[in-house]
């Protein structure tokens, strides 16, 4: 992963190197990196404290501007800054969840349909199956007996068939 160096001889400039270089078949274009040994600067961290966005904080609009912070604050923080009284507010509920009220508690489940004590909806759909089957088997058997008799055989099983439509009961063929 660091070209020709290899992982033992590997070093962090070299491994910039390979990598902003195009031989490698990662960079599409070539970066070359400057390397400074000679940085004196040194790092300063901000000693503030942290204000939580639910509460105001008493960092004035002035000290804001004096101590050139206006682009560390959040935008939040700045936009309630008052510059009349030189004092801030606490964040809204859209830019600071902790200052959100509760969501309303969700209404109660409906009550579970029951027939005969067990799940009514299966019981509804096994009724319904049994309806459109038993119609449509009297519906074939209608549709055959009456294709045999208008064939003009005047059979036994002609018979059967018309007195089985008119008791409602299933004939089939010997």
């Amino acid at each position: 992963m660091c070209g020709p160096w290899g992982e033992y001889y590997c070093t962090g400039e070299r491994w910039f190197t390979f990598m902003g270089s195009t031989d490698n078949g990662y960079t599409p274009f070539q970066i070359d990196y400057i390397f400074d040994a000679n940085n004196t600067a040194t790092f300063t961290p901000f000693n503030y404290t942290v204000i939580p966005c639910d509460q105001a904080s008493n960092v004035s609009y002035r000290e804001i501007h004096d101590m050139n912070l206006s682009h560390e604050l959040d935008s939040c923080r700045f936009k309630f800054i008052n510059f009349q009284q030189n004092e801030s507010s606490a964040c809204g509920c859209i830019d600071c969840q902790a200052t959100c009220p509760p969501p309303p508690l969700l209404p109660p489940l409906p009550k579970h349909f029951e027939l005969f004590g067990t799940d009514g909806l299966s019981i509804v759909m096994v009724l319904t199956f049994l309806l459109f089957a038993s119609v449509f088997v009297t519906v074939y058997m209608c549709w055959k007996c009456r294709s045999q008799k208008n064939q003009g055989t005047n059979n036994i099983m002609t018979m059967r068939c018309y007195a089985a439509s008119l008791q409602g009961v299933n004939i089939t063929a010997e």
